[in-house]
């Protein structure tokens, strides 16, 4: 099992290395516009701050953000962090519904996920944008504006049978909660039903659970930056 930290505030960046000297496993930015500090900017301090622990995304919002720009940002926090970042997706129930939007549909998710995935396995992938399909990969690699030579998981966030199902079809990890999420088998059971209908095997694959935990020093007052996100 191993554990992790949330980190929602750019100024707090250094919990990040406190939780990484204490054994922590990864940290999250979290992803909210309006309330909380751009992930990107705390994923970037935490990685010139940090030797091993994993960075990611908690959650990346697809409709946000266009999937190459999406592919652009995970990739250039690589280049700081090679081979320890991770893009956890989400379909965006707090942050679209703060700016009075619902969250993404399951098949939009799917298929930003789908072409973020393309890209960063450095493949080339048609991407539809305002009507028109063309034909995209990343350039200029020689010149290491980003890392896709290290592999970078896409964790899929889902706390509905379809989303969960996607993970299973397209993703490294299923990040869901308890008890919104149904139990872990149920959970998982979706995901292998995802897996079957592309023929996908599973063998390495990574399951998150939201099992919030409060880690503060005596005389701290409680705020959401200390949430701690249990993982296994």
């Amino acid at each position: 099992m191993d554990f992790g930290v949330t980190v929602a505030k750019v100024d707090d960046v250094g919990l990040a290395k406190h939780a990484e000297n204490l054994g922590y496993s990864f940290m999250w930015a979290t992803y909210s516009p309006l309330i909380r500090s751009n992930p990107w900017a705390v994923l970037a301090l935490g990685a010139q701050q940090t030797q091993t622990i994993r960075l990611g995304t908690g959650l990346e919002i697809g409709a946000l953000r266009l999937a190459p720009e999406t592919a652009n940002g995970i990739a250039t926090i690589n280049r700081l962090a090679p081979g320890r970042t991770f893009l956890c997706e989400g379909t965006g129930n707090t942050a679209m519904r703060t700016l009075g939007q619902r969250p993404m549909r399951v098949a939009q998710f799917r298929e930003h996920i789908r072409v973020v995935r393309a890209l960063l396995n450095g493949e080339e992938v048609d991407y539809t944008l305002n009507g028109v399909t063309h034909s995209i990969r990343f350039q200029n690699l020689q010149y290491r504006y980003t890392d896709v030579e290290n592999y970078i998981p896409i964790h899929v966030g889902g706390f509905g049978p379809k989303a969960q199902a996607l993970a299973g079809d397209l993703g490294d990890c299923l990040v869901t909660g308890m008890p919104r999420g149904g139990t872990i088998p149920q959970a998982l059971a979706n995901v292998q039903r995802g897996a079957d209908r592309t023929g996908r095997k599973l063998d390495n694959f990574y399951t998150s659970a939201l099992v919030n935990l409060l880690m503060l020093d005596p005389g701290d007052k409680l705020t959401d930056d200390h949430v701690i996100a249990q993982c296994g």
